[in-house]
This record gives C-alpha cells, structure tokens and sequence, in this order.
C-alpha cells in the first residue's frame, strides 16, 4: 500500500513518531498481558464452577448412604 510506505519513510525520518509508535507498541503488549492473566483467571473461575456444579458439598448433616 502506498500509505504504508510513506508511513515507513516518514518513521525513518522522524524521531517523535517512532518514540510514539514505541509506546503504542509497549501499551499493546501491556494489554495482551493483562488481557492474558485475566483469561487464564476466568478460565479458571469457570472449572471451579463446573467441579462444584459436578459435585456440590452435602449441606445439612446429611450423609450420603
């Protein structure tokens, strides 16, 4: 795309859009990361739900016969 290689030359040139793009870069890989750990969270919030759904605790001083 010809946008894409006067965006290219301009960043050669220029040394305030490469610092920004820098940090636009670091704030993405800052939000993969928390995306991640709160993906992995949820992940596991849902097997703890599923294994008390599968085998729920005995309420009441019943036992099981």
């Amino acid at each position: 795309l010809p946008e894409a290689t006067a965006a290219r030359q301009h960043l050669a040139t220029c040394a305030e859009c490469r610092e920004y793009l820098e940090k636009l870069q670091d704030d993405d890989r800052a939000l993969a990361d928390f995306s991640a750990q709160h993906t992995r969270r949820i992940d596991a919030l849902k097997v703890r739900a599923v294994s008390a759904l599968a085998d729920p605790p005995v309420r009441g001083g019943a036992t099981a016969s």
